[in-house]
């Protein structure tokens, strides 16, 4: 009896996932329940790479981004769950060439 019990404990060692070393530490980013952000700061973007900020749409975002930046501004967005991460990460960067540097994304949490 006590060799089956030490087959099944080999079993389940050999067959046992073990998580890799990680390289280095990261520290995750903490989500607070209420976000308190006037409504001019939320820059929206629906699948299609269609943006809205302050009932202003289209490029012309942009130029209205760039100019109400001050250095206290932050930028709420909330973005389609369909929007590509590649065009996403192609409005952040037009928005990092803007100046705006504070940036918070909206999540829906399940």
């Amino acid at each position: 009896m006590i060799n089956v019990v030490f087959f099944l404990l080999i079993f389940f060692l050999i067959t046992a996932q073990i998580n890799p070393i990680e390289p280095f530490e990261v520290s995750l980013p903490m989500a607070g329940r209420k976000v308190l952000v006037k409504k001019a700061n939320i820059l929206l973007i629906d699948s299609d790479e269609l943006l809205s900020f302050d009932d202003i749409q289209g490029n012309a975002v942009y130029q209205a981004l760039a100019s109400r930046k001050n250095a206290g501004f932050s930028l709420l967005i909330r973005t389609d769950a369909d929007l590509p991460a590649r065009n996403f990460v192609a409005i952040i960067m037009r928005l990092t060439a803007l100046g705006i540097t504070r940036v918070e994304l909206a999540a829906e949490y399940r």
